[in-house]
């Protein structure tokens, strides 16, 4: 059906991250009967899903710390029951060897919160941490990256490695909408390439997310924030130049159709 289109140069995909761009052009369309037979490749280009929000007010005093997870509530989305077992391992925890630097602020399970931000039904928690675990569900553009921005760090939980190969998480991006540092492996900067390692939490090869998120609450708050500076300093380059790119290929394909551009 496209192929009349591709012999035209009017055929251009568009993927959401690097990793899945290649995997469309080296495993799914070169299994095309035109790239095999005819040697015509379309285009394909990948583009950061980095759009501007307005982050509203943090009106409350509580000084709480926020463990951030977002997207679909399913199971096969995010490994739950990982992420269940870990945060219940961490408020245990908690209660004795997790202090922050000075000034001094302890973690306790008064003060430390799990908030699954995302749509669908709520998988089941523990009875252990019910009480330490908040779905903010089916919330509008603005509350959503509103909620995940109050969070000191957002976690992936994949429950599949084709995240790593073939599917582009929507937590990537997020986190740099929301200006919250993701905990990351070198595995998944290396996959979604847009990533630096200064604006993430990086997990070592021995260390788990949660073991990630033990290490963060132990440095100060000045540290944390220099973080989340960065990630919003690189959040708002990416806005730039996505705004130029959009230009540009807005352009390119007014071009391609034979519209004059100057009449613009």
């Amino acid at each position: 059906m496209l192929s009349p289109w591709i012999r035209q140069n009017r055929v251009e995909f568009l993927a959401l991250s690097p990793h899945t761009a290649n995997y469309l052009l080296n495993q799914s369309l070169n299994k095309w009967q035109i790239i095999q037979k005819e040697g015509r490749i379309p285009l394909v280009r990948y583009f950061i899903p980095i759009f501007p929000v307005q982050i509203l007010p943090d009106s409350s005093q509580k000084k709480n710390f926020l463990i951030g997870v977002q997207g679909d509530y399913a199971q096969g989305r995010r490994d739950y029951k990982m992420v269940f077992n870990r945060f219940e391992n961490l408020l245990k925890s908690s209660n004795s060897s997790v202090v922050t630097a000075k000034p001094i602020a302890k973690v306790t399970k008064h003060n430390i919160y799990l908030h699954i931000v995302g749509q669908g039904t709520p998988p089941k928690v523990p009875q252990a941490i019910k009480n330490n675990v908040v779905f903010d569900r089916e919330l509008n553009y603005v509350d959503y990256y509103t909620i995940l921005s109050r969070c000191f760090v957002l976690l992936p939980a994949f429950s599949t490695s084709h995240y790593l190969d073939r599917i582009a998480s929507s937590t990537i991006p997020a986190s740099l909408i929301a200006g919250v540092p993701l905990v990351a492996t070198k595995q998944i900067i290396d996959t979604y390439a847009y990533l630096e390692e200064d604006m993430v939490w990086l997990q070592g090869s021995n260390e788990t997310d949660f073991d990630v998120i033990e290490r963060v609450l132990k440095l100060s708050n000045e540290h944390r924030q220099a973080k989340i500076e960065k990630v919003k300093a690189y959040q708002l380059s990416i806005i730039e130049n996505n705004t130029k790119l959009a230009r540009v290929w807005t352009i390119e394909a007014l071009e391609m159709i034979g519209v004059n551009i100057s009449l613009f």
